[in-house]
């Protein structure tokens, strides 16, 4: 039951008071007004004196009276109806709007003091001073706030269908705009019918003319048809195959096209779009007695929806689905633990010792019941449930990167975009950086579209704060049990009592709670992470990233086929490699793809192929720590002291033979910082992750307790690629440039003569609007000049498929949905809305014209401001005039795709990079122009325009250092230069040798003397 929290409690109260002020002001100020202002009958009864108004005066107060009376009766009657909770309410005759309006003021009035009793009974019954029950990934209540995961399409589905067999009365997913009276209408007939609703749902109480929160599940109550509808519904299902529409399924099955919103209300828990359905789905069909039309009713006047709070996160599961956290009784064998699971199927709590088999253990029940973990001695053994085909099959990310986590996705996103950006700055002038060829591309693509940035930076943020408080109570925390990670929140369970949670962590049982919204109000820390060895071993089914911490117990045991060991550790290595916090680490790789590792893992891995040296480094790490007194987890949260207690982690894949395999299984102590992965044929008796399956359909179970997974991997494919692109970015790897001319070329003509005068005017013309489509690329994406009305819905897809069309004219749908790793059905919706979007041109003919040939192209008018600099820069930037350079930055407003949203454009990260390129090159170049005629406004205009598009440039700053120097600025050349060195400490790189003797010449008056020999 969800308890509401303090600032919807305040909220009650206040429309409560409002509506019973209203109902005092109504009930006996009028009256009073009536007597005071009104015009008795008799009065106006007088035929024999001149009228002076007081007939009409006495008219109105008749009405008056007539119309407080029914409306007096109106609010005794509903009070009646409503503090009984009379499933039919009594109606007064002849009086059906004032008692509609009766009834919402009595209902809002009475409402939360029932509501406000029942949730202080339940707590006190209860003895709780806990606030809310948690389960992170699928729902969360930390200190005062929900936070909902949106979980996965094919999890709704699941969650729909099990909802279906547990529950007898099917639910409501209100979406936006909804209300109780709207939602009455819709599922059982008559709005007046919304007190059932609220007698359904106690803790949903509200003002029925008051929107909810859209994505809240509410409970039908029982209805013999509505039943028999819902039974009908369920029985008849189709499943989406290529070229399903909902409008297609309506005449297939319902016989009108035009009843297709009925397919899309009988499934709105899982189709967000109606334009947008998937292969695979299963989408219920409603029969012809399902869709019969709602009779309208008279309906009281709706207020604003900013009346109530409406920052309630989507709920995507009912209430009797959702898994909750509890404490279990701690037992004499094992201390007490939490679990998380679907109530369907519970997950095993671990030991406090994973070579210890459990005894009696505790899964999280549901809202009435708790089901044991440990099964009955005849009971047949757990079968690992693989989620992989269902909950993956429309997802077009997963035939290249498979069941890789978003946090991973993003921590090896990361550490490309960390390789890319010393790639540039090391690009010498007029060279471009190299690019993985385009089909390896892809998957850079799907690992953009799978990545969830916020998720490493928030297990950063919470992993830093437990570091400064355990540092702060000079105590080691207790050892991780495991932590649940998904968009909203993270959960540390530990495997014995960890005390008191710190701020703003929320504490429940034996679980460390932290919301995402919660620690967006953390300041940044930079303590070492107490747990570097955390990894991700897969997702549970609850849809939840479950990680371990390798130094928490003995080695992990990694069981099952050669091809999925190495799948799994690979997918390890590249996560412990790329994490935020991966320089606090040692990261030992034995075997397994050294290709892959080599290539993807930063200098910091090291990559053995002999067991045995691996055994001779970790013995000596062991001895040394060993002899000191303090402990390795309490050094590790000194700052000063951090790296002498850096954690070790070895990564095995391979079987070892059996003395090599014990002998590394011995060096690895956990209370000095050395723990590790170990593969095996089969598991024993302890801490196992045992995989099975195929790469493309894999499964897991972790051991001791048999917790199904589906684990993460990186099959051997998407190694190679992630391999590729690791490898073109490799610091030397440039190539010529398509902007820069050949020196040896003596048949480029400059665009613009040069003018007589040394200087050159800066001054921006006014923006005008384009006659055509015109796709601004620098800066915020816009698309102006389009001639049709932008869509309702993905305008940044659209935008996005716009600019693909352009840099790839001509292609198929084929390579447009491969590239950018979307469903055709994404695909050609999205390409719909851009069509109506760019709309005609003056002689008729479409912006993007169907593809009847199988090839797609825009409009020839239709460019980007891309497009215009590749036009200027054809002949070659260093033999343009500097005129033609400043037309050339001019283009330049802001960052190349500056707003690009996460996930998506990860494709044209070789546009991006080209563009920014460009524009450096160009301000360096018009800047040494400028410098050499002594034009400094100039000088600082084009470094400045440039550095918008490549901040932090070192040549770029160069340049200023240069203008500076030129202009007498002595200050500003100090400030640039220890700008200049500073970056270069904070970045870990070295400064060109060019940059050095800049440096050194402004500031000293000369280049120091190098050795002779």
């Amino acid at each position: 039951r969800w308890i509401a929290t303090e600032e919807e409690d305040d909220m009650s109260r206040v429309r409560s008071i409002g509506a019973g002020l209203a109902l005092l002001l109504i009930v006996a100020a009028v009256p009073v007004a009536l007597l005071v202002w009104g015009v008795p009958p008799t009065v106006a009864a007088n035929l024999f004196r001149p009228d002076d108004g007081s007939a009409l005066l006495a008219v109105f107060t008749l009405i008056g009276w007539v119309a407080w009376a029914g409306f007096t009766v109106s609010v005794v009657v509903e009070a009646v109806n409503v503090v009984g909770r009379r499933a039919v309410p009594i109606r007064l005759p002849l009086l059906g709007g004032l008692q509609t309006v009766a009834g919402a003021l009595v209902f809002a009035a009475l409402t939360p003091l029932g509501a406000g009793g029942a949730a202080a009974s339940d707590l006190t019954g209860a003895g709780a001073h806990q606030t809310a029950q948690v389960s992170v990934g699928v729902t969360a209540v930390v200190g005062g706030e929900r936070a909902t995961s949106v979980g996965r399409v094919e999890q709704k589905m699941a969650a729909r269908e099990s909802h279906d067999e547990a529950s007898d009365a099917p639910g409501y997913r209100v979406r936006a705009g909804d209300d109780l009276w709207s939602i009455a209408e819709q599922v059982l007939g008559d709005g007046r019918l919304w007190r059932r609703l609220a007698d359904a749902n106690p803790d949903l109480l509200a003002d029925p003319t008051v929107d909810l929160s859209p994505g809240t599940r509410l409970v039908l109550p029982s209805n013999p048809a509505a039943d028999e509808v819902h039974r009908q519904a369920k029985a008849h299902t189709v499943t989406v195959v290529r070229g399903d529409t909902l409008s297609g399924l309506a005449r297939k099955h319902l016989g009108d096209t035009g009843r297709w919103p009925r397919i899309y209300r009988a499934n709105a828990d899982l189709i967000d779009d109606p334009d947008l359905i998937d292969i695979g789905w299963r989408l219920v069909i409603p029969s012809h007695g399902a869709a019969h039309a709602v009779p309208q009713q008279t309906r009281p006047p709706r207020r604003p929806a900013g009346t109530v709070e409406r920052d309630r996160p989507e709920l995507d599961q009912p209430e009797l689905d959702r898994p909750r956290i509890e404490q279990p009784a701690p037992t004499a064998s094992a201390p007490a633990t939490s679990a998380t699971g679907p109530a369907s199927s519970p997950v095993t709590p671990m030991p406090a010792s994973p070579r210890a088999n459990p005894t009696t253990t505790k899964a999280s029940p549901t809202p009435t019941t708790a089901v044991p973990t440990q099964a009955p001695a005849d009971a047949p053994e757990p079968t690992p449930v693989s989620t992989a085909p269902s909950a993956d099959a429309s997802d077009p990310a997963w035939p290249l990167i498979g069941g890789l986590g978003a946090a991973a996705a993003a921590m090896i996103l990361t550490g490309l975009g960390a390789s890319r950006l010393g790639q540039l700055r090391a690009r010498p002038l007029g060279r471009r950086i190299a690019h993985p060829p385009v089909d390896v591309r892809r998957y850079e693509t799907a690992l953009g579209r799978r990545e969830r940035p916020d998720s490493p930076a928030l297990l950063e943020k919470a992993l830093r704060h437990l570091g400064e408080h355990a540092h702060t109570r000079v105590a080691p925390l207790p050892p991780l049990q495991h932590v649940l990670l998904d968009d909203v929140g993270v959960a540390f369970h530990w495997r014995s009592d960890p005390g008191a949670a710190p701020e703003p962590f929320h504490q429940v049982g034996s679980a460390w709670l932290l919301s995402a919204r919660a620690a967006d109000h953390l300041p940044e820390s930079h303590f070492p992470v107490p747990f570097p060895a955390l990894v991700t071993l897969g997702r549970d089914q609850a849809g939840c990233w479950l990680m371990v911490d390798l130094e928490s117990a003995p080695p992990l045991v990694l069981c099952g086929p050669r091809s999925l060991r190495h799948a799994a550790a690979a997918a390890m290595a590249v996560e412990l490699s790329c994490s935020p916090w991966a320089a606090e680490l040692n990261l030992l790789v034995v075997g397994g793809d050294e290709v892959f590792v080599r290539a993807a893992c930063p200098e910091l891995v090291r990559f053995e192929a002999d067991p045995q040296v691996a055994m001779d480094l970790l013995g000596a790490i062991g001895h040394e720590r060993a002899t000191d007194e303090a402990p390795t987890a309490l050094l590790r949260m000194d700052p000063d002291r951090a790296e002498a207690g850096a954690a070790h982690v070895v990564l095995v894949a391979d079987e070892l033979p059996e003395r090599q395999h014990a002998g590394l299984a011995a060096l690895l102590d956990p209370d000095l910082g050395l723990s590790g992965v170990l593969g095996a044929a089969a598991a024993g008796n302890g801490w196992a992750l045992v995989l099975d399956g195929p790469e493309s359909d894999p499964s897991a179970t972790l051991e001791p307790g048999g917790q199904p997974l589906v684990p993460q991997l990186v099959p051997a494919h998407t190694r190679a690629a992630i391999g590729t692109i690791f490898a073109a970015t490799d610091e030397s790897a440039h190539a010529g440039a398509p902007w820069w001319a050949d020196q040896a070329s003596d048949n480029v003509r400059t665009l613009v003569p040069r003018r007589q005068a040394d200087r050159v005017s800066i001054d921006e013309p006014p923006a005008a609007q384009p006659e055509h489509p015109y796709l601004q690329l620098f800066g915020p994406i816009e698309l102006a000049g389009a001639a049709g009305p932008a869509p309702a819905r993905s305008h940044r897809q659209c935008v996005e498929y716009c600019a693909w069309l352009l840099e790839n004219p001509n292609s198929t749908a084929t390579r447009m949905t491969n590239e950018l790793v979307v469903a055709e059905t994404t695909r050609r919706s999205n390409m719909s809305r851009l069509r109506s979007w760019l709309g005609l041109d003056r002689d008729g003919r479409a912006y993007l014209p169907e593809a009847y040939s199988g090839r797609i192209s825009l409009h020839p008018e239709v460019s980007s401001d891309w497009q215009r600099m590749q036009v200027l820069t054809a002949p070659g930037l260093n033999r343009l005039t500097a005129e033609t350079l400043v037309d050339v930055l001019e283009l330049v407003r802001g960052a190349p795709l500056a707003d690009a949203a996460p996930g998506q454009w990860r494709w044209a990260e070789e546009l991006r990079t080209d563009m920014s390129s460009v524009a450096r090159d160009a301000g360096v170049l018009l800047a040494r122009w400028a410098v050499e005629r002594r034009d400094l406004d100039l000088a600082r205009w084009a470094a400045a325009r440039a550095l918008v598009a490549a901040p932090e440039d070192e040549l770029l700053l160069v340049e200023r250092i240069h203008t500076e120097h030129a202009a007498g600025n002595t200050g500003e050349v100090e400030r640039l230069v220890r700008w200049v060195t500073s970056q270069a400490r904070v970045l870990g790189v070295e400064l060109a040798p060019e940059t050095v003797d800049t440096c050194q010449r402004v500031l000293e008056g000369r280049t120091r003397p190098r050795a002779v020999r």
